[in-house]
């Protein structure tokens, strides 16, 4: 489902003809700017005023996730903006771990555990950014869904983030495992929210061109036809497609 992916198997002696990448896809009219979050809101849930700016973390309490890096970065952004409160959003195996992370920090007051979510279309547009600290990655949908939505993201450089975020138009890609990166460009988005709103636009801009869900179910429908009847597809085979969809590679900042 991304280059990365695609790139390994290749490396790891699978042939070119029997691969192909199929980026996942977002549902960018299910996922705007403009949603209505369901009641309670979670600023309600956690008792913020609509005025606190906040970032988020959305997805599985789970190591390849990075959790505690997303708290160790709030950490260090308590310091610039101390007025900013961090959200976990999602469930998983490190709760427990994380909640004493961050009673252990002094973070209790401004960095929240807000469980699962029901409502992720109303979810994002409450959040300022969103942060996504993982250690692997393949294609995040959280990431997807964000950027249609009309988020920054800033993201650690793994898997096939880079082929969501493009670096200083879309949000911005740190180095992996490295909180004080992921800490310093929240604070200049933070300081800067005109900066961050013409990235949201942007982002949801390329969702929307690049990973629409329409384009990701008709290359899949595509393939599935191409490998159970090829001949309905003429004279080019599944082995004969093109392998990976163009989709630009990003220059390491």
């Amino acid at each position: 489902m991304c280059q990365h992916s695609y790139f390994h198997a290749l490396a790891m002696g699978v042939a070119q003809e029997r691969l192909h990448c199929v980026p996942n896809g977002v549902d960018a009219e299910v996922f705007r700017p403009d949603v209505a979050p369901a009641r309670p809101t979670l600023r309600a849930q956690l008792g913020l005023a609509q005025d606190v700016p906040l970032m988020g973390f959305v997805g599985r309490l789970s190591p390849e996730k990075g959790p505690e890096l997303f708290v160790q970065a709030a950490q260090l952004l308590q310091r610039r903006c101390p007025q900013m409160h961090a959200v976990l959003v999602g469930e998983g195996p490190l709760h427990s771990a994380l909640a004493q992370q961050i009673e252990d920090a002094g973070l209790a007051a401004r960095v929240h555990l807000a469980g699962g979510c029901e409502d992720m279309p109303g979810l994002y547009p409450q959040l300022q950014l969103l942060v996504c600290s993982s250690h692997s990655e393949a294609m995040p949908l959280a990431v997807m869904q964000a950027m249609a939505a009309g988020l920054p993201v800033i993201a650690t450089r793994v898997g096939g983030v880079p082929d969501l975020v493009v670096h200083g138009e879309t949000g911005w890609l740190v180095p992996p495992r490295d909180a004080q990166a992921l800490a310093t460009q929240a604070a200049a988005l933070l300081d800067r929210p005109a900066r961050a709103q013409a990235m949201g636009a942007a982002a949801r801009q390329r969702a929307q061109q690049q990973f629409a869900l329409g384009h990701s179910a008709a290359a899949m429908q595509g393939l599935y036809r191409a490998l159970v009847w090829p001949a309905a597809v003429g004279t080019r085979t599944a082995a004969q497609e093109p392998a990976c969809p163009p989709m630009p590679c990003q220059e390491t900042p």
